[in-house]
């Protein structure tokens, strides 16, 4: 299930999905740029994302991964990971901040 603006695409979607036998689950937030054109990732879109101007980024995830882990990641402009909160199936728990490269800076763990 997606919502969006008029003429816009999937700013807020309720996503559960089982591909290759893996499933995931969770609700994922994304910017939209405004006046996309038509057909979204078009070659005028796919052009603009080389250049680092994408028509849909992803900020938001909180939900269940493949692996079972519930996670709540946020990302910045670029769609780029920079913080996460995870708990595994066993329990244990991190928050994890990253670096504009998407590479883990600090990991804190309840221990």
């Amino acid at each position: 299930m997606t919502f969006d603006r008029y003429q816009q695409d999937q700013q807020m979607q309720l996503l559960g999905v089982d591909a290759g036998g893996e499933h995931f689950a969770g609700l994922t937030f994304s910017d939209v740029a405004d006046g996309i054109e038509r057909p979204v990732f078009s070659d005028k879109d796919s052009q603009l994302a080389k250049e680092g101007n994408y028509a849909i980024t992803k900020r938001v995830f909180l939900g269940k991964t493949a692996t079972k882990n519930s996670l709540l990641k946020l990302m910045d402009a670029q769609g780029k990971s920079r913080i996460e909160f995870k708990v595994t199936p066993e329990g244990d728990s991190t928050i994890t901040f990253f670096d504009e490269d998407g590479k883990p800076l600090k990991t804190i763990t309840a221990n």
